[in-house]
């Protein structure tokens, strides 16, 4: 149904902060969920990352250089969803805000190996723990419909150019 449809649809705004100088020009934007596909199939992390690049180049046409730019919204996809789509977002030069402003746990496994000063300890593996859920398959409005598989996760995004002043 998605590709029926052509390009979704997102707001674009340019906000000037008013005795500073600065504007920020944001995409404000709900992505692809997958319609009749599995949320994290091939096809939907596509359609996802046609999404996000359309957003990107939106920017990019309307947004002065000296800028703020931000793309927000539900991007249904996350660290623990269309971890594809999320990655390319950061590739292209996007940083999650809520990481930047927060230091998140992690969880490693570790493992002690033997050296001539004793014992040390070597990190096998680190995945970044997100504790914040925006999708929550436990609400009474996620229960039924072809999502309720789903795991609960943080889907709603606040990204940042890297460029940004404000990191």
């Amino acid at each position: 149904m998605e590709k029926l449809l052509g390009c979704k649809a997102m707001l674009y705004a340019r906000v000037k902060i008013p005795n500073s100088g600065c504007s920020i020009s944001l995409v404000n934007m709900h992505c692809t969920a997958g319609g009749w596909d599995h949320p994290e199939s091939d096809a939907t992390n596509e359609i996802r990352e046609s999404e996000l690049q359309e957003a990107i180049d939106k920017l990019q046409e309307l947004s002065n250089k000296e800028d703020l730019k931000m793309i927000i919204g539900d991007l249904n996809m996350g660290m623990n969803a269309s971890e594809c789509n999320y990655k390319f977002l950061c590739r292209s030069k996007y940083k999650d805000l809520i990481l930047e402003a927060k230091e998140l746990p992690t969880s490693s496994k570790e493992k002690e190996s033997e050296n001539a000063d004793g014992k040390e300890k070597e990190e096998l593996s680190s995945t970044l723990q997100d504790p914040f859920v925006t999708w929550d398959p436990e609400n009474i409005l996620n229960q039924s419909g072809p999502h309720a598989h789903c795991v609960g996760q943080r889907c709603d995004h606040i990204f940042v150019d890297e460029e940004s002043k404000i990191l």
